[in-house]
């Protein structure tokens, strides 16, 4: 059996110990992240701690009735979470699957706005006949809302 060790092992062990330098290098900054240096532990530094993000907005909506005639009064309700008051919120409708228009107009759009609680209701009559959606869209903070559509058969 030789000493002396073959070139390929003495580059295993070099890659070896170059991993282990780095790699140990950095496990032992971290630990020395968590403990003082009189060996009682230490606050992480602010980048370990896991920041909480706030919930993600929605607006729910729900109308009262889910068929009526013709200028008869559609009565619907809605919740901003998380809870808050003083949203300006736009109704608006899509007609038989087209596009979403601000309702009755864009140049006179009914608007709701959020209590305290995040709660809302509005309503809206239309003459148009056949299947009417409509869904409420607002801004909270940066973020543009839009609730699920409410379907109502005109008829």
């Amino acid at each position: 059996m030789s000493a002396h060790a073959s070139p390929a092992t003495a580059v295993a062990v070099l890659v070896s110990a170059l991993v282990l330098g780095f790699g140990g290098g950095a496990i032992a900054g971290r630990v020395g992240e968590l403990w003082a240096g009189d060996g009682t532990p230490s606050a992480p530094a602010t980048s370990a701690i896991p920041t909480e993000t706030a919930p993600a907005s929605s607006i729910s909506l729900t109308a009262e009735q889910t068929s009526v005639s013709p200028n008869d009064q559609i009565d619907m309700v809605g919740q901003l979470e998380p809870p808050q008051g003083g949203v300006e919120l736009v109704v608006e409708r899509s007609l038989d699957g087209g596009d979403w228009s601000a309702f009755p107009d864009a140049d006179d759009p009914v608007t709701v706005t959020t209590d305290d609680d995040g709660s809302f209701s509005t309503y809206v009559v239309t003459g148009r006949t056949g299947q009417n959606q409509f869904r409420v869209v607002g801004e909270v903070g940066e973020e543009l809302l839009a609730s699920e559509p409410v379907t109502i058969t005109i008829s």
